[in-house]
């Protein structure tokens, strides 16, 4: 009897899903940090080509007025 009783609560342990209303606070911290590191990365991309634009139309507008 005991051990089909042991069979049954490892069955019902192994099909247990996770509780949605427990909340993990530390992954939204892991996710902000994460979407920050993302955008850091996009906004050096983004100014880095903004900046070799300006440069090029300013060597562009230096050569065309010699």
């Amino acid at each position: 009897m005991k051990r089909k009783l042991n069979a049954v609560i490892l069955l019902m342990s192994a099909s247990h899903t996770p509780n949605p209303n427990n909340h993990d606070p530390n992954r939204e911290k892991r996710n902000a940090k994460a979407w920050i590191k993302r955008l850091g990365v996009a906004g050096f991309l983004f100014f880095l080509a903004k900046g070799l634009v300006w440069v090029a139309i300013f060597a562009g507008a230096a050569k065309a007025c010699q």
